[in-house]
């Protein structure tokens, strides 16, 4: 059974993989929970080991002057650029600026990132899984990093440690989403392609190239995408010849 997408796409290799229908609900439900699962265990497991970085209280001061319209700075009229995390400097600011302390704010924010990590993952695995991998059905790498110990930890922080973990996991997933949408050929146009191919190659015996060599030739030339007058002229010319 071939595996089709939304747009009737099929993945070339791998659509014979797809597993029977009757056998699609297990799969799929156990998918959905052990993504659930992965993403319950280590949202929990991330708020339990919640803590605050020294260096998280730098982005705080240049976001607590700004907010207080001193500007960006660390101490009052030193225009000294110390912190690298820009944006996440300005999204501390803007949860001074609502009111809330800047660790709840940046700690919350690291868990809501690596939460959708790992949802992400779980929906790649998913995805996969309908694309026709079996194997996919069970989302590993939500689960791997839903208990790792260390992801967790660093899931907060005060840092800006998960949300570059989520950007860089949505870039792989854009990049992955562009290949399968530029290797998937239509099965249509697959049908199509066969179909031509199958009548020049029944073609044949009608341009009188009944030997190998004769077949080859052209095949030859109708792989160029050539098959030129020229190129039957010089079959003849050979045949000609052979029988002189």
């Amino acid at each position: 059974m071939s595996a089709r997408g939304s747009h009737g796409l099929t993945s070339p290799g791998h659509g014979d993989q797809n597993p029977p229908a009757a056998n699609r609900f297990p799969w799929a439900a156990a998918t959905l929970v052990l993504g659930a699962l992965a993403l319950a265990f280590g949202t929990a497991r991330a708020l339990q080991l919640s803590w605050t970085s020294d260096d998280a209280y730098i982005s705080f001061r240049y976001a607590r002057n700004l907010v207080n319209h001193l500007g960006l700075v660390y101490n009052a009229g030193e225009r000294v650029e110390g912190y690298t995390n820009f944006l996440w400097t300005l999204w501390c600011a803007l949860g001074l600026r609502l009111g809330i302390r800047p660790e709840s704010w940046a700690n919350l924010s690291g868990v809501a990132c690596f939460a959708a990590t790992i949802a992400l993952l779980a929906a790649l695995s998913w995805r996969r899984y309908r694309a026709g991998w079996p194997l996919s059905a069970v989302p590993f790498a939500a689960l791997a990093l839903g208990v790792h110990r260390d992801a967790c930890v660093f899931a907060t922080g005060g840092l800006e440690t998960a949300l570059f973990t989520l950007l860089a996991v949505t870039g792989y997933a854009m990049l992955a989403e562009l290949g399968r949408s530029t290797v998937a050929v239509p099965n249509h146009a697959r049908g199509a392609r066969r179909g031509q191919e199958g009548a020049e190659d029944a073609s044949l015996p009608s341009h009188g190239l009944g030997s190998d060599e004769d077949r080859r030739n052209h095949c030859g030339q109708k792989g160029n995408g050539r098959e030129t007058d020229s190129g039957r002229l010089k079959i003849l010319h050979r045949k000609q010849d052979s029988r002189g």
